[in-house]
Parts: structure tokens; C-alpha cells; sequence
């Protein structure tokens, strides 16, 4: 039944308050919130084909001065996977053009070309957006859990790479307004796990798992944890970590052992083979 006060429905308060203070009905959390309602407000969300509609939701912000600059979020919105006033499937695609051509002017000129006219500041917002859902799955993956690799092998790999990081410096530009920067050398940590069949073939029905990270080498061992976590690993499930002879992965390769054994599942460890040749 609709309520006296908004003509909105009562059971969409109720899961907007779910959403809010993260209570699912689960005992323990009646955490409340400090988001507040502070009323309705239009959402020019772009659809696919440059369509734009406009949408009207609940505002909630912590106090009146973050409200009175916008800065807030809309819970109606992310019910429906709404981002960025983007739909799911425009997000979806700003993320993959940024990712899959050279710049974001490049990503702008593509997205054009298919009705979809947004700002390289607007494409930097979705990505970033893109990048905190993809944090969010490293441990709470539901495609993860359930695939289903019974009588297959995972196989496990991480890998170090060299790579320049552009960063402005502060201070005054060149001759010609430029502003000056520095290129040092970082190393990113990569993360692949896949999967064999019973002839020990790579399973191209499973799509593989790649991560990576900048930060320390102990980030990416969590994030391999995590994964082998979620995945359904049984007494029958052997897992294969194969790496190069770098120093800081074998000391911390028993971090996989014991994420894979507290599962019950079976352990193995291989030097990779062209690294082994070298010596």
C-alpha cells in the first residue's frame, strides 16, 4: 500500500533502508547509518545510443552542507546498478573503451562514433567507478563460487613486471608551459589463474582469472587468497602454483598452501620451466 506522506510504496523504503545500513535482516546488523534523507532529486541518466532520461530519486547525504554541494548518493539508483547518472550497460562500455584504446580522448572519439558524446573527465569517472565495483568482487564474487571445476586441475601464477609511471612535479612549468615530470620505474604484480581438463589442456570453457596490483608483493598474495577462497576447492581439487625463481614469491608461497589446504584441497608447487633453463 502507498504511504499517505509519499504515494511511494513501503516496501521500497524498507529496502532503501537496507541498502543504507547494510541490515539484511541478519542479526547484528542494526548499525545505523549517518545518511539522511534530504529529498527528491532529478538524475539525467544516460542510456545507451546517447539517450538521456530523466529520473527522480531519493537523495541522501550525512549532513546539510555535503547536501547543499551534492555530495551524497542515490540508494534508488544503485538498486537498479545506476553509476555515475550511467546505466549499467553504458558504464559497461565507457570502461571498456578507456581500457581497450590508447587514451581517453581516443575512448571519447569511438563512444561518439555510436551516439554517446561524454567529456574525458566523464570517461575518467567511469572507470574509476568500473574500478571500485571490480575491488568489491575480489572478495564477494558470486561467478566465482559457483563455477563448476570438479575433476579439474587450477593452476596459479604470479609474475612481476617493469613499468614508468607518469608523475607531475611541483614547481615552475618549462619555456614552453608544460609542466614538468618524472618517470620512475614501478613494478606491477600480475595474478592468472586457469583451469586444465583431464588431459592437462588449458579448459577454454572457463574464462581464466587476471588481477593485478601496484602495490606491495604481500597485496597480491591477498588477492590470490581471496580468490582460491571463493572458488569451490574440494578434497578431490589439486591447485598448482607455478612462478620464477623471484625470492619474494617462494617465501610467501606457503600463503597458498595453507588457503588451499584449510579447503581441503591438495597443494603443489613448480619452478617455471624457462626460468629454470636459465641457469
Amino acid at each position: 500500500m502507498p504511504t499517505a506522506r509519499t504515494g511511494r510504496p513501503r516496501c521500497r523504503r524498507t529496502t532503501q533502508k537496507k541498502l543504507l545500513t547494510g541490515n539484511s535482516g541478519s542479526v547484528g546488523g542494526t548499525e545505523k547509518s549517518p545518511f539522511k534523507i534530504k529529498g527528491w532529486r532529478d538524475n539525467n541518466v544516460l542510456f545507451l545510443g546517447g539517450n538521456e532520461m530523466k529520473i527522480v530519486s531519493r537523495f541522501f547525504a550525512t549532513h546539510k552542507n555535503r547536501a547543499a554541494k551534492g555530495k551524497g548518493f542515490h540508494p534508488g539508483l544503485a538498486l537498479f546498478g545506476i553509476s555515475e547518472r550511467l546505466s549499467p550497460a553504458t558504464l559497461d562500455l565507457i570502461a571498456k573503451s578507456a581500457a581497450a584504446l590508447g587514451s581517453t580522448r581516443d575512448a571519447q572519439g569511438a563512444l561518439a562514433d555510436q551516439g554517446i558524446n561524454v567529456s574525458s573527465a566523464r570517461i575518467s569517472t567511469a572507470v574509476r567507478a568500473v574500478t571500485l565495483q571490480a575491488k568489491c568482487l575480489r572478495t564477494h564474487d558470486p561467478t566465482v563460487r559457483t563455477l563448476e571445476i570438479q575433476g579439474r586441475k587450477i593452476v596459479v601464477s604470479i609474475d612481476g613486471g617493469r613499468i614508468r609511471i607518469r608523475k607531475n612535479k611541483k614547481g615552475p612549468k618549462t619555456p614552453k608551459g608544460r609542466t614538468r615530470y618524472s618517470t620512475e620505474w614501478r613494478e606491477p604484480k600480475l595474478l592468472c589463474i586457469y583451469f586444465l581438463d583431464e588431459n592437462g589442456n588449458v579448459d577454454r570453457s572457463i574464462p581464466p582469472i587476471l588481477d593485478g596490483t601496484m602495490q606491495h608483493v604481500d597485496e597480491i598474495f591477498k588477492m590470490l587468497c581471496d580468490y582460491l577462497s571463493m572458488l569451490p576447492i574440494t578434497s578431490e581439487t589439486e591447485v598448482l602454483f607455478i612462478a620464477d625463481g623471484a625470492d619474494c614469491l617462494w617465501k610467501r608461497v606457503h600463503l597458498v598452501e595453507n588457503a588451499v589446504r584449510a579447503k581441503g584441497g591438495r597443494f603443489s608447487a613448480l619452478l617455471d620451466y624457462y626460468f629454470d633453463c636459465i641457469f
